[in-house]
């Protein structure tokens, strides 16, 4: 049995990073180690932690590390800093404003132990905002779980489908491959995930074994999220998918339809119309006949949907 490292990174987390770390004491299968760092808040968070820790006993507080950056680096960095450091055969991510159902650990790692080919074990995660829990089933990620599947192409041509908090990735590659791409601040999970799918199946555990909780400190509500998605995914696909390979062209049309038309939907849902349907039109040049096109009306229901609720909230 693997042993495994658990990263917890907290920035301005104080209302929510007991219940993150409880939730990792109460796992059917420990782990050998909690590396928590709180990257500068200017809240509480160190003294919850701190106090936290204090009252656990001896044989708990051994398995935490504690870490406190005197200046902002960023998830990045941070998330980077726990995964060099970590020991175990096993990662997984938790922000600690997430948090796991007890078995978490046990059933992923199970696949890992039973399956020495599979490199990246993920989940669906239940999302929950104002005490409501709502199942959130990434569309491609499907319903049935699914021992070794190939998902390099998958993650460049449908987006963004494994959930970061759900993941248990095996220590050794990154130990070969690397940590996250420091040149990407919103979207270094998602790269790092396709430059494993590149060496290494991936298992997926169709049950909810996570809880992503839905706030305004989220990076979703950061005002760079949206802008930083045209440069970002420009920078992931560029470097996956290098012009000058030709054996990847077939590959990289479909992986720019697919961005082409989500910067398009991005752009018409903020009433930015020309700019939108500059960006349709390159995702048709890229694939003609694709099916994605009957749901290119979509946005302009939620822009007026968006608008309506606006108009209605200055009302009253």
């Amino acid at each position: 049995m693997g042993t495994i490292s658990v990263i917890i990174p907290a920035y301005n987390h104080a209302p929510f990073v007991v219940e993150s770390l409880e939730s990792i004491f109460r796992q059917t299968r420990q782990p050998m180690e909690i590396i928590v760092i709180d990257d500068a808040s200017s809240d509480d968070t160190a003294r919850v932690i701190g106090g936290y820790l204090r009252h656990l006993p001896v044989s708990k507080r051994r398995m935490v590390r504690f870490i406190k950056h005197k200046k902002n680096l960023t998830p990045t960095p941070t998330f980077n800093e726990g995964m060099e450091s970590a020991r175990g055969d096993y990662l997984v991510f938790l922000p600690a404003d997430d948090w796991y159902a007890p078995t978490m650990l046990a059933e992923e790692a199970k696949i890992l132990d039973a399956h020495p080919e599979i490199g990246v074990v993920y989940s669906h995660a239940f999302s929950v905002r104002d005490g409501e829990r709502r199942l959130a089933v990434a569309e491609p990620a499907g319903m049935t779980t699914v021992i070794g599947r190939e998902e390099f192409g998958r993650l460049l041509t449908l987006g963004d489908f494994v959930p970061l908090l759900t993941a248990m990735v095996r220590r050794a590659l990154v130990t070969k491959f690397g940590s996250w791409d420091r040149n990407l601040r919103f979207h270094a999970d998602y790269e790092y995930f396709i430059r494993m799918a590149k060496h290494t199946p991936f298992a997926y555990l169709a049950k909810s074994l996570t809880y992503s909780r839905i706030h305004e400190r989220n990076d979703m509500f950061h005002p760079d999220f949206i802008p930083s998605y045209e440069r970002e995914f420009a920078y992931i696909l560029e470097k996956h998918l290098p012009s000058s390979d030709s054996a990847l062209q077939s590959l990289r049309h479909d992986a720019y339809h697919f961005y082409y038309f989500r910067l398009f939907m991005h752009y018409v849902v903020q009433g930015k119309f020309i700019q939108g349907l500059s960006f349709l039109w390159k995702s048709f040049l890229e694939k003609p006949l694709s099916f994605r096109f009957l749901s290119a009306w979509k946005p302009f229901g939620w822009y007026v949907k968006r608008k309506t609720l606006s108009l209605l909230r200055n009302v009253s």
